[in-house]
């Protein structure tokens, strides 16, 4: 059979549902991705306010700003541009915001409609099925490794935030773990390094008792703690999967 073709850098989500119904991905153009920003940084003696000769560290991010494109093509630079998208208090004042730590200008704007909502198509599929499987869209922190904690010796436990919906674990998909971390604002130095399962991982799950609400659990976060959870950890999307008997 030989080797696995390499995967697209990035998905969409219609990229994701037409997978999902077994369709075929299209590669997105070099030029159409977001550019990986490295920098190098030296860190600063406090007693002296110089820098502190061999303490050098790099941070990398991503520049989301228009890309070009290749000098044969007619448009110079891609159409529309990359966005953060993000839930909270209603009431919120639109208009010019300073983001992030290191508080970059940036533009709020309210959204009529949820663009990640499970598409009418896809939860359609949902009819009927026995199961599901949960693909990680962020890195998942789980207390037993690449194991949920809601998860019992025999594999079986309700999911986060969703009781009375039992699953058992019948399979899982996984490439590896991935370093998480930070810098604590609080206590001014960076957090402990924590292992989480990587963005892309599958978890095929059985449906033991209760009712899947496809709706409910699309793009909710399945991590153990409620704190990792808020920040996001373990964002799922699912697809239906009927289990053999």
């Amino acid at each position: 059979m030989g080797k696995p073709g390499e995967c697209a850098p990035l998905w969409s989500l219609d990229d994701y549902v037409v997978w999902a119904a077994g369709g075929a991905v299209k590669r997105t153009p070099e030029h159409a991705l977001p550019l990986e920003d490295q920098r190098t940084h030296v860190a600063i003696d406090g007693s002296t306010l110089a820098a502190d000769e061999g303490r050098l560290f790099r941070t990398a991010g991503l520049d989301f700003g228009s890309q070009r494109r290749p000098a044969n093509e007619a448009t110079r630079y891609d159409d529309g541009d990359w966005v953060l998208l993000g839930s909270g208090p209603a009431g919120l004042t639109e208009g010019l915001v300073a983001f992030g730590g290191e508080r970059r200008l940036s533009v709020l704007k309210a959204l009529p409609d949820n663009p990640l909502a499970m598409p009418a198509g896809h939860l359609r599929r949902f009819d009927g099925a026995r199961g599901f499987v949960v693909n990680l869209a962020t890195p998942a922190v789980f207390s037993d490794g690449w194991k949920p904690g809601w998860l019992d010796q025999n594999l079986e436990g309700e999911l986060p935030e969703h009781p009375g919906l039992r699953v058992r674990l019948r399979a899982a998909l996984i490439e590896g773990w991935q370093a998480i971390s930070g810098w604590d604002l609080r206590l001014r130095k960076p957090k402990p390094t924590r292992r989480a399962v990587a963005a892309g991982a599958a978890y095929w799950f059985e449906i033991v008792a209760g009712t899947l609400d496809p709706d409910a659990l699309w793009l909710t976060p399945l991590s153990d703690e409620q704190q990792a959870r808020r920040d996001g950890f373990g964002l799922a999307l699912i697809r239906p999967w009927t289990p053999i008997s």
